[in-house]
């Protein structure tokens, strides 16, 4: 039973990365530099943008929580010291995979507005 069930998972999870990798490049190529991706090999359900140093990244969070698309800041993972990055960490493994590209089409509508 476990096993069944690792495989059904393994298989869903290997769906969104790639729904969520194919998104992410076809946005970063029209976005114009707002937001750059590096597409790996191997896509996964966690993987992350760097945005333009321009943009305003906790008046975009604000803005996009409030239509319930979270992203997670990766600040908190710099030591104190060290320079940051404007770098956002994405996740959809909760994610229903029929939401993937329009939350990613969202974010991307945010990030040209708050420039």
């Amino acid at each position: 039973m476990f096993e069944r069930h690792k495989q059904k998972i393994r298989s869903a999870y290997a769906c969104r990365a790639k729904i969520m990798a194919a998104s992410l490049t076809q946005q970063s190529e029209r976005s114009g530099g707002i937001f750059t991706y590096h597409a790996t090999k191997q896509p996964c359900v966690h993987t992350h943008i760097l945005l333009d140093k321009k943009v305003s990244l906790p008046q975009m969070m604000a803005r996009l929580k409030k239509q319930s698309i979270l992203l997670d800041p990766i600040d908190k993972h710099y030591l104190s010291f060290f320079p940051k990055e404007k770098i956002v960490k994405l996740n959809v493994s909760n994610v229903k995979e029929e939401d993937i590209e329009r939350g990613i089409e969202q974010m991307v509508e945010e990030l040209k507005r708050v420039l």
